[in-house]
């Protein structure tokens, strides 16, 4: 699955409406966490938004084997591979941690925004980004009955939710899912404000506890051909 939908295929796409909304959306993100010393970002794929991270400490996660394989060649940065509902990461690690086109994937999303908030510290940034399905949807509908769908898309399926996405995302969910774990401090339409395909939705950590905790890992992992996993399969 990994290797049909990754995303790199979306950075060189033909089409550059999309190349310049995704491109933008890495940018969006970069411009947010500049300057944290410690961050994690949780569906690394094959590594392409670490690669332009400088941070004091980086960390990739992702629970596909070759997605991190791919991603080794990261300098300077611990990949991990885990589930984004089960991180094993130690209790407020992070200053800030990047859940990009992931959340969608996910069965549990809450649950997720749970785990995200309990490794960044109180007051830690977590950027999420997600796709606005209804409005993708609408546009293909458009592009398919005007018969341009395979020119002006190629290589893109007419529906992410039939094997791909588990939830069909709106920024009213996403809302929903944070109310009492992450406060909404921004929201950035991509490509366009008027016209968001995606959001960009960057949030504080709104929790009490400790200030920043000094040891990654909850639990000690099995270093397995350069990541660390934390599924034990």
């Amino acid at each position: 699955m990994f290797l049909k939908y990754n995303n790199v295929r979306l950075y060189n796409h033909p089409n550059p409406i999309i190349r310049y909304t995704e491109n933008k959306r890495v940018r969006t993100i970069l411009a947010a966490i500049r300057g944290k010393e410690r961050v994690v970002d949780i569906g690394c794929g094959e590594g392409y938004i670490l690669s332009r991270i400088r941070s004091k400490i980086l960390v990739g996660v992702d629970i596909s084997e070759t997605a991190l394989k791919r991603a080794a060649g990261v300098p300077k940065t611990t990949l991990v591979r885990a589930d984004a509902e089960k991180l094993p990461f130690s209790e407020s690690y992070f200053d800030a941690a990047i859940c990009s086109e992931v959340i969608e994937h996910t069965m549990h999303p809450r649950i997720v925004i749970e785990n995200l908030a309990r490794t960044v510290k109180p007051g830690g940034q977590i950027i999420i980004t997600i796709p606005n399905e209804g409005l993708i949807n609408f546009v293909k509908d458009v592009v398919w009955n005007l018969g341009l769908f395979d020119i002006l898309f190629p290589n893109i399926p007419r529906r992410q939710n039939d094997e791909w996405h588990l939830h069909s995302f709106s920024l009213p969910m996403l809302r929903g899912f944070c109310k009492g774990i992450l406060k909404i401090e921004k929201v950035h339409g991509m490509p366009f404000f008027f016209l968001p395909v995606r959001y960009v939705v960057v949030c504080s950590n709104i929790k009490e506890g400790p200030v920043q905790g000094e040891k990654l890992f909850g639990n000690t992992l099995k270093k397995k051909e350069g990541y660390f996993d934390a599924l034990g399969k």
